[in-house]
């Protein structure tokens, strides 16, 4: 499926369109994934039916049977709206395409650079906006799951959803021990509301925020934890105050954490199509072990623990040991995804500059008198291109040109005759305007061409 041979193509380094039908609505899952994250936080508001129906006097078995029933009729016409198998494998279809779109990209960079089609300026230029891909193909789910970003993420989310189902599942029990009993009381009403509700507010920041950063995983992971440690810490302190702060950046801090989390593993370039779903399969599972579990046993610690020896001071100690551990991971994380992106540009231009560099060698090398074959027809390169001479003509780098065919498809001798450009001496200068190089019509590269030969 390589494209035809053509320096003008390389030049452009844009990516074909996607069939008819395949990925109608690309931009959506920068949408799905917040919608899906504040969902769940957001049906907290649950309860609040539930209490509002239970003290109007409805009995506890009428209010959970209503609502059995209507989460069962919800489900039946949501089963209807679920895609067929073919649906399905025309989503898997899309998704791998999308995913080999930077593989192809990335050949066309160097092919162009190999062909003498890009300065150095607008190789850096096209090396900083191609997006990148995190694993080779037929990349084993241990691999996948051993990848240091992976590892790095998990555990970090494990510990985060620690800390943050401990704090929600022990709430009212913390408030009463560290407030006076109508502050208290007051906070644990105002975090039933304002939990639920700003974590629904929050969707259209994780949507922005997922949009603008896609590829720049760092950016949005760097977002999240930062704002995940701004409520680990404010909780610390056993102030009114602080408490209050806490529970208003515990929603948003929670709905932006799992949105990128859900974003970051359907990334096509990060994790392969057709195994993303057992990534977040598995993925959730060691979260929820991790992070689900725990909290029962750090329960057992503040009621019969004996040092420290108040239940407000314990429940301090639970949450600054898990702090440190989050602080920790909340830095090496979105360190390690800015690191790993640079490295990975950094290679790719050196492979454009290598290609680039064995281009102008070969062109070298060929350049150098030969036996004259017959002259070339009126329409050859020489006439096209103002050559001093047929005979100049016979001395084209024909060894590069069976390089570049063998990376891009195989081009007919006239196709590579007529669309060869070659390459000038060191040192290049910058590009045109047009950002093309010596490839440009009519740029630089026209004046060398008859002198050089």
């Amino acid at each position: 499926n390589q494209p035809p041979f053509s320096v003008q193509a390389y030049a452009s380094l844009e990516p074909a369109p996607l069939p008819s039908g395949i990925q109608a609505y690309p931009s959506l899952e920068p949408v799905i994934t917040p919608l899906t994250a504040s969902m769940f936080d957001g049906s907290a508001n649950v309860f609040l039916l539930w209490k509002l129906a239970f003290f109007a006097g409805a009995p506890l078995s009428a209010v959970a049977t209503g609502w059995l029933l209507l989460t069962m009729a919800i489900g039946s016409v949501t089963w209807w709206l679920l895609p067929s198998p073919a649906q399905n494998r025309l989503a898997r279809t899309s998704l791998s395409l999308r995913q080999s779109r930077s593989t192809r990209q990335e050949q066309r960079l160097i092919a162009a650079s190999a062909a003498g089609a890009l300065s150095p300026a607008v190789i850096e230029g096209r090396v900083a906006a191609l997006p990148l891909q995190w694993y080779s193909d037929g990349a084993s789910l241990a691999q996948l799951f051993l990848r240091t970003d992976t590892v790095l993420l998990l555990v970090f989310m494990a510990m985060a959803n620690l800390n943050q189902s401990f704090y929600m599942t022990t709430f009212q029990d913390q408030m009463l021990d560290l407030l006076p009993h109508e502050q208290a009381t007051s906070l644990v009403q105002t975090f039933d509301v304002v939990f639920p509700s700003l974590s629904m507010l929050t969707t259209p920041v994780a949507i922005a925020l997922c949009s603008a950063c896609a590829d720049r995983e760092h950016l949005y992971m760097a977002a999240v934890t930062a704002l995940t440690c701004l409520f680990g810490t404010l909780q610390l302190f056993p102030y009114a105050s602080t408490q209050l702060a806490a529970a208003l950046a515990f929603g948003p801090a929670r709905t932006l954490q799992w949105a990128c989390y859900f974003h970051f593993f359907a990334t096509p370039a990060r994790y392969p199509p057709d195994k993303m779903g057992r990534m977040v399969g598995y993925s959730n599972l060691f979260i929820a072990l991790l992070g689900d579990g725990p909290p029962y046993l750090l329960t057992a610690f503040i009621r019969y623990a004996l040092f420290p020896t108040t239940v407000a001071a314990r429940y301090i100690a639970v949450h600054v040991g898990l702090q440190i551990v989050i602080s920790a991971l909340a830095v090496a994380l979105p360190l390690h995804l800015a690191h790993a992106r640079s490295l990975r540009r950094q290679a790719l231009l050196a492979s454009s500059y290598r290609a680039a560099a064995s281009a102008r060698h070969t062109f070298y090398d060929d350049a150098r008198p030969h036996p004259s074959p017959p002259p070339p027809s009126s329409g050859s390169l020489a006439s096209s291109r103002g050559l001093a001479s047929p005979g100049a003509a016979s001395n084209l780098p024909t060894a590069r040109l069976l390089l570049l065919g063998s990376q891009v498809g195989s081009p007919s001798p006239s196709e590579r005759q007529s669309q060869l450009r070659p390459t000038p001496p060191p040192p290049v200068p910058a590009a045109d305007e047009g950002g093309e190089g010596w490839a440009a019509e009519g740029g630089a590269g026209d004046g060398f061409v008859g002198p050089l030969l």
